[in-house]
């Protein structure tokens, strides 16, 4: 089992993950551009030529979110990514993973491919108590919830559960 560092913050924005998400946009454009140039700079397949560079670049897993009373619980299937590559960052209303790797592509140029995602938590966790571990692939987050005081923000949560287990499912990408 591979310990993964944690960076908390008290605040919902980070400069650094916004200027890695331009970063890899940057990429990704000229990634497109290589291969409408390649195909003659014909017209007519922008989208595809922007979708393949995103095949290309990105790297896309499978996840789930887990809730019980008093925690959330991230695993994410990171086969072929190295636990030194990756980045955790637990904010109080959202934990984001991102990471990147190198593999050769078709014609054997090393690419460098990134992964990106954030979950969105509808109740706060207590960022100073977030772990995360790789253990065969699977990167497994563990994050305590904020504990709130009153009667009226307990019942508030409980409304909000729901909610959770849906974005649940929706954090499993769709098969490509």
């Amino acid at each position: 089992m591979t310990q993964v560092a944690v960076t908390k913050v008290n605040e919902t924005g980070s400069e650094s993950l916004l200027s890695e998400l331009k970063s890899l946009t940057d990429r990704i454009r000229e990634r497109a551009y290589s291969r409408f140039e390649k195909r003659g700079s014909g017209p007519g397949s922008d989208l595809e030529d922007w979708l393949e560079a995103e095949r290309e670049l990105m790297v896309r897993t499978e996840s789930a979110l887990l809730e019980n009373e008093d925690s959330y619980q991230l695993n994410i299937a990171l086969d072929g990514i190295d636990g030194d590559a990756l980045e955790v960052i637990a904010a109080p209303g959202a934990v984001t993973v991102q990471g990147a790797t190198m593999n050769a592509d078709g014609s054997g140029e090393s690419i460098r491919r990134t992964f990106f995602n954030r979950f969105e938590l509808p109740v706060a966790i207590n960022v100073e108590q977030v772990t995360a571990h790789l253990e065969s692939g699977i990167l497994q987050i563990d994050a305590p919830k904020t504990v709130l005081n009153t009667t009226s923000a307990n019942q508030t949560n409980t409304n909000r559960r729901g909610a959770s287990r849906d974005k649940a499912e929706m954090a499993k990408p769709a098969a490509a």
